[in-house]
């Protein structure tokens, strides 16, 4: 015991752990950072423009934050600066919001929408399969039959520099293999124009696996835009129950 706090302090003296949101010292996430992470996921698509299709409804998202101050901070610690020490959190607070959604009837495939392999070396980890898995984890929990699928790949390059209207136009997401389930739940890290969860639904949907949701850790907002938490959450549960044949229902912690 002695050891390790010792271990610790030198640690800390070397590298010293401080809030990804406000900086405070020797916390990872400080209590007031921390507390958007509890509460209800709210609905976001209306916020993700390349989601709109013509004569097909859009598909409901829920993230759990919206991509701005302390959260954005925070998110960027955790995808830019590779904190890994934010892993569990992260995990954690999604695999609460995955508990909140509507219930799924029958088996669901959680697919993790794919990673170009220079992100997954430059962070040390795939964050879309990170949060996929808890999220399977937490469905699990509720018992509902859930399978981790990491059935999808993208062409290589980065969006990141790319307008919003090329990021559409170049990203093309591939389905690897069909998931033994027949419905699909979609995980992202962030959601911002859309156009990752739109292709990665086509591609699932060409193969006749029926895309019902997704779940991101935090979604861009357009400029001036505040939702309060838990919006469309009646509606949600009324589309996804219709979608899935049954009336929607929360699922249990």
């Amino acid at each position: 015991m002695v050891f390790a706090s010792m271990a610790r302090d030198v640690a800390r003296a070397l590298v010293p752990v401080a809030c990804a949101g406000c900086g405070a010292r020797d916390v990872r996430l400080c209590e007031e950072c921390a507390a958007p992470w509890w509460e209800d996921p709210q609905r976001c698509e209306a916020d993700a423009p390349r989601l709109a299709r013509e004569e097909r409804v859009a598909l409901p998202v829920w993230t759990v934050v919206p991509l701005e101050g302390v959260a954005h901070r925070a998110i960027s610690e955790w995808k830019d600066r590779a904190r890994r020490d934010l892993d569990p959190f992260f995990c954690a607070a999604i695999g609460r919001a995955a508990q909140a959604l509507p219930r799924v009837a029958g088996d669901v495939a959680v697919v993790p929408c794919p990673s170009r392999p220079r992100s997954v070396r430059r962070r040390g980890t795939d964050l879309p399969l990170l949060l996929a898995s808890a999220v399977r984890r937490s469905l699990a929990a509720g018992a509902i039959a859930a399978s981790l699928e990491p059935v999808l790949s993208i062409r290589a390059g980065d969006s990141r520099r790319a307008s919003s209207a090329r990021r559409w136009e170049t990203t093309s997401i591939a389905l690897k293999r069909r998931p033994a389930a027949p419905t699909a739940l979609l995980v992202d890290d962030v959601v911002t124009t859309g156009a990752t969860l739109a292709r990665a639904s086509d591609a699932l949907e060409a193969a006749g696996i029926a895309v019902v949701a997704a779940l991101t850790l935090a979604a861009a907002q357009p400029p001036g835009v505040r939702r309060p938490a838990g919006l469309g959450w009646e509606s949600g549960r009324r589309e996804v129950g219709h979608l899935l044949g049954r009336g929607g229902g929360a699922s249990g912690a």
